[in-house]
């Protein structure tokens, strides 16, 4: 509903965001085979809601997790390494009601994806990771 980028972060193309998670949408179900009450036809399985999932650089759009969110009712830990792109992450996540769904999380060391990220509790599982490639300027800034 509210989404607005600040100056100086990439626009994600949301098409193929959505893409995205509907492709991850499909293999939750195949995997996790939920089907309607009273049915055993795996064909008619649903995609499952509720899970959680891991946004890994999120960016200041955390555009996964939002459209996540309202689309399949899916929970987030949203993660990056950039404190002004959570800041306005948090903005975007407070403006759409959304802060009890998505939970942003800044990864202290950039050498590391996951850990001190994921959850401690046994109890917070994620299902399922999702994340934008890299963008760099030039191969050289890829390198350092």
């Amino acid at each position: 509903q509210h989404w607005k980028l600040p100056a100086g972060y990439l626009c994600p193309p949301v098409p193929q965001r959505v893409d995205y998670l509907h492709i991850m949408a499909d293999l939750l179900r195949d995997t996790l085979k939920q089907t309607p009450a009273g049915t055993e036809n795996a064909e008619v399985a649903e995609i499952p809601r509720g899970l959680c999932g891991l946004d890994i650089g999120t960016g200041a759009s955390c555009i996964y997790s939002l459209l996540g969110a309202q689309e399949y009712a899916w929970r987030f830990i949203a993660s990056d390494i950039d404190p002004a792109a959570l800041r306005h992450a948090a903005q975007l996540l407070k403006e759409n009601g959304l802060e009890q769904q998505i939970t942003l999380r800044r990864q202290e060391d950039p050498k590391r994806v996951l850990r001190g990220v994921m959850p401690k509790k046994a109890s917070q599982c994620v299902a399922f990771a999702v994340c934008n490639p890299p963008f760099h300027e030039s191969l050289e800034q890829a390198q350092q």
